[in-house]
């Protein structure tokens, strides 16, 4: 499997559209019914909110150079090196291995990019699928709630709805990312 993170572009529009107007999705993410030109507003304003530092959004591609998803480091904090991690894969692509594989791409930018020493990922009690993806992360630290109940108030405030908080800081990641180079060379 090659995932590849490339930067928004309206040319992706329609694949996002579709992708994110999947009842599976739009479920999960407690997303409303959305049209083309919605779809076209969020990347233009994503793409203007990440020249202004605010997100990191990556459009996620297959080995295929399909759109199979879409992650954002979002609420970047630069003075406190934290920021909050959304990801969404298409209803078809689900179960593959492609939303771990994303979250590694997008949390070796955030740890050796941005310099960021906290990745929150949040999931709505509700979302067990969310909740089982974040487990199968080998360097996510389970809730974390009482640690970071600013950062819980601030997902929970986002979904309306009561949450878990995990996380992943920079030093278990790299910890985790030299074990695998080191394994990879053997």
């Amino acid at each position: 499997m090659k995932t590849q993170l490339v930067k928004n572009d309206l040319k992706y529009a329609d694949q996002i559209y579709r992708g994110s107007q999947e009842e599976h999705v739009r479920t999960a993410l407690t997303l409303p019914k959305g049209t083309i030109d919605d779809t076209r507003t969020f990347i233009e304003s994503t793409i203007l909110a990440e020249t202004e530092g605010k997100v990191l959004s990556r459009v996620i591609l297959n080995e295929a150079g399909e759109v199979i998803g879409h992650t954002t480091l979002k609420e970047i904090d630069r003075q406190n090196g934290s920021a909050h991690l959304g990801t969404w894969i298409s209803y078809p692509f689900w179960g593959q291995g492609y939303n771990e594989e994303s979250k590694h791409l997008i949390l070796e930018i955030a740890f050796h990019d941005i310099g960021l020493e906290w990745v929150f990922l949040g999931a709505s009690k509700r979302n067990i699928r969310s909740q089982q993806a974040q487990k199968k992360l080998p360097y996510i630290r389970l809730y974390i709630e009482e640690q970071f109940p600013k950062e819980l108030e601030k997902i929970e405030k986002q979904l309306g709805e009561p949450c878990l908080l995990h996380g992943v800081n920079k030093i278990n990641y790299v910890s985790w990312e030299n074990k695998r180079k080191s394994h990879l060379t053997i």
